[in-house]
């Protein structure tokens, strides 16, 4: 999603609509959030994982010499994003 894609939703939203996020186990748990910068990384066979980190932490993450995950590759260049997480993680 692209921020013109989230501003087209959002302004379908009533003023005093909730912002909720994926619960930790289940339901839903409210949001917080905050821009940053972040890299795309291509991480080979860890899919687990989630494709972006803060710039700083791939940048740290590149040099590493034995990640048990391997050495994951940059991808581009950093973007900005809004990071929407679960309040008190």
């Amino acid at each position: 999603m692209n921020v013109g894609e989230l501003r087209a939703l959002l302004d379908r939203l009533p003023d005093d609509a909730v912002v909720l996020t994926s619960g930790y186990e289940a339901g839903y748990a409210p949001a917080s959030g905050f821009a940053a910068e972040v890299q795309q990384l291509d991480r080979g066979f860890a899919d687990w994982l989630g494709p972006y980190e803060l710039v700083t932490d791939a940048r740290r993450l590149v040099t590493q010499d034995r990640a048990p995950e391997g050495v994951p590759l940059l991808v581009g260049d950093p973007v900005q994003a809004l990071l929407i997480y679960r309040r008190g993680r």
